[in-house]
């Protein structure tokens, strides 16, 4: 019994270091880490000066953001004209009817705003949830009908974004 003693705190020692090793092997695993990217491209979209911002982690989009800013002058207002607040709400409806088509749907986030210079529409798409229809018509590219938005390959779309005359900004 008293060699049992002896040998019962090294029995305990030895059990505890194989919890320890074996948790910390456990620890110490490496997860690889991808880090996020953002590509910026730039160009003409249905008359609107846009800037579409790329959120991706290798070729796995997570979200793009659209900027579409309409000039007032091109919407026919001359250049230092100042828009009382009847004319901005007119001009927030008629431009807004544009996008409303999305504004419920999942995925879509639709803003807009008035600046000195233009009428700003912003729109972010969650690659997660938004349809290939809505994604096609919101960036201007095209896609496969079979193409399931949450599958599109970052190159992929940057290839289309070019071909619709984008260009990517440094």
């Amino acid at each position: 019994m008293k060699s049992l003693k002896n040998y019962l705190p090294l029995l305990v020692a030895g059990i505890m270091l194989l919890l320890l090793t074996g948790c910390s092997e456990n620890a110490t695993e490496v997860i690889e880490d991808k880090v996020q990217q953002t590509a910026v491209y730039e160009g003409l979209l249905d008359g609107a000066q846009t800037k579409i911002t790329i959120h991706h982690q290798d070729e796995t989009m997570r979200t793009v953001e659209i900027l579409a800013s309409f000039k007032l002058t091109d919407l026919g207002l001359e250049e230092d004209a100042t828009l009382s607040e009847e004319q901005q709400t007119a001009l927030e409806e008629a431009l807004a009817s544009t996008f409303e088509t999305y504004s419920d749907t999942a995925g879509v986030t639709l803003t807009n705003q008035f600046t000195d210079e233009a009428f700003e529409v912003n729109i972010e798409l969650d690659m997660s949830q938004v349809d290939s229809s809505s994604f096609a018509n919101l960036t201007g590219t095209t896609l496969p009908d079979s193409q399931v938005v949450s599958e599109l390959a970052y190159d992929d779309f940057a290839t289309s974004l070019k071909a619709a005359g984008f260009t990517e900004v440094e």
